[in-house]
């Protein structure tokens, strides 16, 4: 996004103000930037268009029917994989943010120790933070865990031919007593 102009109303329809321009008049002046889709804005939504088209087309497909420099070269393989979900990312990025949330907890309390009155929330931040980020963590992960589960076992099940049928199943008829 660029800013094109700052403007006096918020919906741009007041008094703009060209970037850079100068104010002279003696009086307070609140300001609002108007924003617009710059040039690499465009540039960078065609270009991930034509990106993605190009992985819809090369990459995505099964390795039989994907061209030869796509089906042999590794990088290309692992992009596959990916946007196959044959791997999952949320595994690396969820220790990435625990490893994150855990050091910000450790150095957070550090640097609170120091300050006025701070010492007491610095050493409780410095030694429950970082257990409760693991908490948080390994439930997510067991959340994970249990799909990948359920989604291997769903793979090694044979498809099932015999699906139940959804109408009311044929009862016989119990025949009339004759003593009635």
């Amino acid at each position: 996004l660029v800013c094109k102009e700052w403007n006096t109303k918020k919906d741009g329809k007041g008094t703009a103000y060209a970037p850079g321009a100068e104010y002279k008049e003696n009086a307070a002046l609140t300001l609002d930037a108007q924003w617009t889709a710059g040039t690499l804005g465009i540039i960078a939504a065609v270009v991930a268009l034509m990106l993605a088209i190009f992985c819809y087309i090369f990459i995505v497909p099964e390795k039989e029917k994907r061209n030869e420099p796509f089906k042999s070269n590794k990088f290309f393989c692992v992009l596959h994989d990916i946007f196959n979900f044959k791997q999952l990312l949320l595994e690396k990025i969820l220790k990435f943010i625990y490893i994150f949330a855990t050091f910000a907890c450790i150095l957070g309390g550090f640097f609170t120790l120091f300050t006025k009155g701070g010492f007491l929330s610095g050493l409780v931040t410095m030694l429950i933070g970082p257990i409760i980020c693991r908490i948080v963590f390994e439930l997510i992960m067991l959340a994970v865990i249990a799909v990948k589960n359920i989604v291997d076992i769903n793979k090694k099940l044979p498809p099932r031919h015999d699906a139940p049928e959804t109408a009311a199943p044929d009862v016989p008829e119990e025949p009339e007593d004759p003593q009635l």
